[in-house]
């Protein structure tokens, strides 16, 4: 698989250890484009081998239902609908729990939006939170995406991860959704 025919041309390489599987270093493609295939990555070699270019999909972003009119007000389109069901809008980081294969063995990892894996920088110590909060369900995490073959959206949200909401829980991790690596076109 080429990048440029998936992403077109809003992807960056990386070349990066996975932190959850530090004998590991993976590289390849991740997509800044905001479609279908945005945060996506295309796994291309592990440990300088190269490997089948693995499709890992990413957390789809959600589009907001308006236009933005040219003098920057927004006109709400809602489709016409039955029902309408309403969550909770969490704000936070995004986490991503995926696997992938190097010689016939599954590896599972976390990664963020448009990062291979969860790291800490100058946005946030995401790397240390996920491991307080999400360690204590890697194993269900792992049984899950086995069981459903699919990757699993969370988010990681609370007052020690501030963004624009705000939290009376210092930090807790949220299952969204699962993601499935089948693309359909």
């Amino acid at each position: 698989m080429n990048p440029k025919e998936l992403f077109g041309s809003d992807y960056n390489y990386f070349c990066e250890q996975d932190p959850f599987n530090s004998q590991n270093t993976v590289e390849g493609y991740v997509s800044r484009k905001a479609t279908e295939y945005y945060g996506a990555l295309l796994v291309t070699k592990i440990n300088n081998q190269e490997i089948p270019s693995q499709l890992i999909m990413g957390t789809p972003k959600m589009h907001y239902p308006f236009t933005e009119m040219a003098d920057g007000t927004r006109r709400y389109n809602f489709p016409s609908a039955k029902t309408i069901e309403i969550y909770e809008k969490l704000d936070g980081t995004n986490i991503l729990a995926y696997r992938y294969l190097f010689n016939d063995y599954y590896y599972y990892t976390y990664k963020t939006r448009l990062r291979p894996f969860v790291s800490s920088g100058r946005f946030g110590n995401f790397y240390d939170m996920w491991m307080e909060v999400g360690k204590p369900y890697f194993g269900t995490i792992k049984r899950m995406i086995e069981t459903y073959d699919c990757n699993l959206s969370f988010e990681l949200y609370g007052a020690r991860n501030p963004h624009l909401l705000l939290y009376k829980n210092s930090l807790d991790p949220a299952f969204l959704f699962g993601v499935s690596n089948a693309v359909f076109q």
